[in-house]
């Protein structure tokens, strides 16, 4: 049972309404493929790193159970992220088992937040970062490229618009870098921006669609609600945003749905966080002193 505190409020037709839709996502998200502990990286993602990185045991599980994840799953599922510490860490605080985010970790988070919550791509300025990798190059070169956020044209090319600074740095030594104007084939334009992925953008679309438009009507979610569609809702969109980076927005074919997805997610996450932070500020954990610090950096997402 959930139990932190919750303001007693007369529920409107409106309001069901949207309890009901939140219910719908929650269906439609154990009907897929539901691994619980990349739920548990969306939780730690979207609402342990602004707060310092660290959460109770307790609380993690009243959050998981908005989702309809059971305590057993979850603490099998944390469990794993803890092994050998690779992305969480435990500890004890007398009686209670605070999670925290891995130190080698947190420069991950920090690299996924800046993509989950970007506002949208640019449109190029023309000029491109080639980095070719041979078809014999390790595993983790290829990984090292993917993860920066290098867009993946094929046959071992990537490429990087440098209408931002390219991350020299985070570019493996096996790749041969070149740079200037570049014309892509119909095939890389093609790979860039996969029918696949593009279908995937209308599911996203419409599965969420139907809350954003009771809210819009006037319906306002319970605060537990409101947290479970904020999860998975960013559960969702990470999943598509990190397996392939942004496009500049003139590389995007005709009918690509990216940014219709990225508009919703971005107003609808907006419309849920008022009423999941107050269930969190609820939650019986005491987050230190950095809720101003936490308050200022969701509202520049999206």
């Amino acid at each position: 049972m959930d139990s932190a505190p919750q303001p007693v409020e007369q529920r409107t037709t409106e309001s069901i309404e949207v309890d009901r839709r939140v219910g719908e996502i929650i269906e439609a998200a154990h009907g897929e493929p539901f691994r619980v502990w990349s739920v548990v990286i969306t939780i730690f993602g979207d609402i342990v790193a602004p707060r310092g990185g660290a959460i109770p045991m307790s609380v993690l599980q009243r959050i998981a159970q908005s989702v309809h994840i059971e305590p057993g799953a979850l603490r099998t599922a944390v469990s794993r992220l803890v092994k050998d510490n690779v992305w969480l860490m435990r500890e004890k605080e007398g009686r209670n088992s605070i999670y925290r985010i891995a130190r080698e970790e947190r420069a991950v988070f920090a690299a996924a937040e800046k993509r989950i919550y970007a506002s949208g791509p640019q449109v190029s300025n023309g000029q491109w970062l080639t980095a070719f990798l041979s078809p014999t190059a390790p595993a983790p070169a290829v990984d090292a490229l993917r993860d920066t956020g290098f867009l993946d044209a094929g046959n071992g090319l990537y490429l990087w618009s440098l209408t931002q600074p390219a991350p020299i740095v985070s570019i493996p030594p096996e790749a041969t870098l070149t740079h200037g104007t570049l014309r892509l084939s119909d095939e890389a334009r093609d790979r860039l921006a996969p029918r696949e992925l593009n279908e995937e953008f209308e599911i996203l679309i419409a599965r969420y669609r139907p809350l954003m438009t009771a809210i819009e009507a006037g319906g306002r979610p319970s605060q537990r609600e409101a947290l479970a569609a904020r999860v998975l809702l960013i559960h969702h969109w990470r999943r598509l945003v990190l397996r392939h980076p942004d496009l500049p927005r003139d590389l995007h074919p005709p009918g690509w749905k990216g940014e219709p997805a990225r508009d919703l997610v971005g107003r609808l996450y907006r419309r849920l966080l008022p009423y999941s932070e107050a269930w969190l500020a609820r939650s019986g954990f005491d987050w230190g002193e950095r809720m101003g610090e936490t308050e200022a950096a969701l509202k520049r997402r999206f």
